[in-house]
């Protein structure tokens, strides 16, 4: 039994290692869309906010930045959130990605 466990675990770990080369994401990222979502996409705008020397026309440099890794922690915060803080963690996550939706075209560095 633990053999076949094993063997199981290990073409999974490949399947999901092709996977991500191929496409970028891997089936597990489906299992919890939100979590992944959250964890990849606030990792992102904090690590933006770091190494960016862009920003947007109508906001400061320092604005942008804040703005980047406010929304990215919110992000962040709520992937790292067990069920009990939902309450908690939720709204921010929320205005996070509506704060995205508003300023997608100028992510870019």
């Amino acid at each position: 039994m633990r053999v076949s466990w094993l063997f199981r675990h290990a073409t999974l770990t490949v399947r999901f290692a092709y996977q991500r080369v191929v496409r970028g994401w891997d089936d597990s990222a489906l299992w919890s869309l939100d979590y992944h979502l959250t964890k990849t996409l606030g990792a992102q705008l904090v690590l933006m906010a770091d190494t960016t020397p862009s920003y947007p026309p109508d906001r400061t440099y320092e604005q942008w930045t804040s703005d980047l890794r406010h929304y990215g922690q919110a992000l962040a915060a709520y992937a790292a959130s067990d069920s009990l803080e939902y309450d908690r963690v939720y709204p921010p996550a929320r205005e996070a990605l509506e704060w995205v939706t508003e300023n997608l075209g100028a992510l870019w560095t």
